[in-house]
């Protein structure tokens, strides 16, 4: 088997290295990516499966050049920052 650049560069690593750094930075890269191109509300309501493959698919592609495999993903903690909150709550309250 001939060995790739990218395996190369981990080979050394430690796995905990690898999953706290270049596997982490290319996870949140993923979702900030995909989720830049939908609302809040998408991505609380129904089409948070469809952004979840999304990101499955760029998330996937971006770590198996390392050989390594991801075989399922789901972002299912979406929290809104406290001005995206009031936001929402002042559209609720509204008569």
């Amino acid at each position: 088997m001939e060995l790739t650049l990218p395996y190369l560069e981990l080979r050394r690593q430690s796995t905990e290295k690898i999953e706290t750094g270049y596997i982490k930075n290319e996870m949140y890269q993923a979702i900030n990516e995909v989720t830049s191109q939908y609302g809040l509300m998408d991505l609380v309501g129904d089409k948070r499966p469809e952004i979840n493959a999304k990101i499955f698919d760029k998330f996937r592609g971006s770590i198996e050049e390392f050989g390594i495999v991801i075989e399922t993903f789901n972002l299912s903690y979406v929290v809104a920052d406290e001005q995206t909150k009031e936001a929402i709550q002042t559209v609720v309250n509204a008569p």
